[in-house]
């Protein structure tokens, strides 16, 4: 089935591409059919390979039914769906907030704040004990001039992406065991 589902998107992939350049039109309908043809349960085959079982559904062109169509199909196989059902375009900013509320629900993405000294090499340490743990960081907040840390100290927020909400806690008592004091 493997080699199936490889042919069906590398065909749609195709069809897209010479709808677009060719009829000059958006060519996702044929592409999605033609998959389709070849390989019938290549939506399930390509489910299976979301890590974290998200799926997002919005209308494109006025499908709004074919939309709720999908929608209630993966309803129905007990998956959690968000659907637009009035119709238009998803709003690009709403999409990351449910991306990013899941992400930070499955442990995915999340901010610690540590406590430290304000002195060279402080965050450096850091970013080291939590690299050596395998998070990846995304952004870093240094604040100097907060009112509840000694003269001397900051704060820092760090949001990064991390495995599962056990891998956060790791990150945290890997911060205490180096030292640094974590706030939440």
């Amino acid at each position: 089935m493997k080699l199936r589902r490889i042919l069906a998107v590398w065909a749609a992939k195709c069809a897209e591409k010479v709808s677009v350049h060719v009829f000059h039109r958006q060519g996702v309908t044929w592409a999605g059919r033609i998959a389709l043809k070849i390989c019938p349960n290549i939506l399930s085959e390509l489910a299976g390979q979301v890590r974290e079982h998200i799926f997002i559904v919005c209308g494109t062109n006025g499908k709004t039914t074919t939309n709720n169509m999908l929608c209630a199909a993966l309803e129905a196989e007990g998956k959690k769906v968000v659907c637009i059902v009035s119709g238009g375009n998803i709003d690009v900013t709403s999409l990351n907030r449910v991306i990013t509320r899941g992400l930070v629900k499955n442990g995915r993405d999340c901010t610690v704040t540590v406590i430290l000294s304000d002195k060279p090499g402080q965050l450096s340490k850091v970013c080291s004990v939590i690299g050596d743990l395998g998070a990846n960081i995304l952004a870093v907040e240094h604040k100097r001039n907060s009112s509840n840390t000694e003269i001397n100290g900051c704060k820092l927020h760090i949001e990064m992406e991390t495995r599962n909400q056990e891998h956060i806690e790791q990150v945290k008592k890997g911060l205490r065991d180096a030292g640094f004091q974590v706030e939440n």
